[in-house]
């Protein structure tokens, strides 16, 4: 991998509060704003859950946070839901 592959590591990182919602479209559109932008999708993290928990009762979050430590990626990309 060159530096520039290794700058534009992303995560993509989704989220839905309720069973009933579906985060593949947020995928979709995320991986087309990457495509479109020259980034690489490292990671894709995506979970229901809602958001009012936080800290240890996200493990998406930790999970996100850890590969963020290990160098694993460089940015997070994150879309808000309106569904």
């Amino acid at each position: 991998m060159n530096q520039t592959d290794k700058k534009n590591r992303i995560c993509l990182f989704v989220r839905v509060s309720m069973a009933k919602q579906d985060y593949y479209r947020q995928i979709k559109e995320l991986s087309d704003y990457c495509h479109q932008n020259n980034y690489n999708i490292a990671k894709t993290i995506a979970t229901q859950i809602t958001g009012i928990k936080t800290g240890k009762d996200r493990p998406d979050l930790q999970e996100m946070f850890e590969s963020a430590k290990k160098n694993c990626l460089i940015r997070c990309l994150l879309r808000k839901s309106a569904d």
